[in-house]
């Protein structure tokens, strides 16, 4: 079974490899910047054993405390910050995948079942020359002993545009909204209808001639039953304090139980 698992991830890093070679032929862009973050580039000679002995990252988080449920039993986490706990689990989880490079990027909730489930964004890339970095939303689930395993991921086709390029975008050095940007965003999208937006993470900003900001966000779409989905919201900032709505891009991911 161990084997299988093994040729399963690797089969399905080839597939995502490809799919982002492609993608990378398709569109011109500049390089992706440096990791931030601590890149998860697998690799089937870094993996661990967890004993029952071990502390997990499920018996560490407060699952009870969380009250804001998303539909499928699923919590936002107090914070969306990726801790070195988190970091471990997505390379046991991924460990064996080859081709794409995954880089945790922001907790986006979590689940409890007989265990934990963890929603977590990422920022993905083929590793090959000039290869685009884009966003990629996955499911990892950690059992009661520790042990971790990959249920699903989605990639998507919404580009991170990080880069070394001055004036070009900077991964945030902290995930979490600031008065400042709260109210930037409110600001923004006053008088916005028809999708309600939730802002989750300040996933990474732009110096211009003023300040563009990239806020990850929950939406969900005014309408009875509606499902929520991930998005992410660009907002602009002026010197004078004066703030608009750029763009929304929709990562294409329901926030919902598997």
């Amino acid at each position: 079974m161990k084997e299988e698992m093994i040729i399963m991830k690797k089969t399905l890093g080839i597939l995502m490899a490809g799919m982002m070679v492609l993608s990378s032929v398709g569109c011109a862009a500049s390089s992706p910047a440096p990791e931030t973050f601590a890149a998860v580039e697998t690799s089937a000679a870094t993996g661990t054993t967890a004993t029952a002995e071990s502390t997990t990252l499920a018996e560490t988080t407060d699952a009870a405390a969380q009250t804001d449920t998303i539909t499928g039993g699923w919590n936002r986490p107090e914070s969306p910050e990726i801790t070195s706990d988190l970091e471990e689990l997505c390379r046991k989880a991924l460990d064996g995948m080859t081709g794409v490079s995954y880089t945790p990027a922001a907790l986006l909730s979590t689940q409890v079942v007989a265990g934990t489930n963890y929603r977590i964004l990422f920022r993905a890339a083929a590793t090959v020359p000039d290869a685009e970095e884009v966003y990629a939303i996955g499911t990892i689930y950690e059992d009661l002993n520790g042990n971790a395993t990959l249920e699903d991921l989605q990639m998507t086709s919404v580009k991170t545009d990080f880069n070394d390029l001055e004036g070009g975008w900077r991964p945030s050095e902290s995930l979490t909204l600031t008065d400042e940007v709260q109210n930037v965003f409110d600001t923004a999208l006053d008088g916005l209808t028809g999708v309600d937006y939730i802002p989750l993470a300040l996933l990474g900003t732009q110096t211009v001639a003023g300040t563009n900001y990239a806020v990850l966000c929950e939406a969900t779409v005014v309408y009875p039953g509606a499902e929520p989905y991930y998005a992410i919201v660009y907002l602009y900032e002026d010197l004078g304090g004066n703030s608009e709505l750029i763009d929304i891009a929709n990562l294409g991911t329901e926030p919902t139980a598997q």
